[in-house]
């Protein structure tokens, strides 16, 4: 019975974190498609279209790691969760410089400015939406 309340309490505890962790991906996939419209707007395409890639790298990785910890095969054993977060921001490293490396060499022209701004905001969005969205 003990035990039985123990993993209904883990998974509540898992789908909430779970639920947190999406909505803060879904968060950055916002910013970076209002980014985009600012920059349209104020810059032009080429800032609009590199902002917008930069931004969707982050979101692309941000999602990556999301699903990688919030698997249903990872464990909330400290052990495991530590495998598990190791193991996702590594391929979450990975994944962004070859994502970065595929926008330097194939997009034509390309704004390194509106690129890493974008990535630098988007990737620090969830530090600011953290606390809003916890409480809904």
């Amino acid at each position: 019975m003990v035990r039985a309340a123990i993993r209904s309490k883990k998974r509540k505890m898992k789908g909430n974190h779970k639920g947190l962790g999406y909505r803060l991906v879904f968060a950055q996939f916002f910013v970076t498609l209002l980014l985009t419209g600012v920059l349209l707007i104020v810059a032009g395409t080429v800032a609009a279209y590199s902002a917008f890639t930069g931004g969707m790298i982050a979101t692309l990785t941000s999602a990556y790691f999301a699903v990688k910890l919030f698997s249903d095969s990872a464990g909330w054993q400290p052990k495991q969760l530590a495998s598990t977060v190791f193991r996702g921001e590594s391929g979450k490293l990975v994944l962004t410089g070859a994502l970065f490396l595929m926008a330097i060499m194939l997009i034509r022209p390309l704004s390194a400015a509106a690129l890493f701004s974008a990535y630098l905001l988007v990737q620090l969005s969830p530090l600011l939406a953290v606390n809003r969205l916890k409480n809904d």
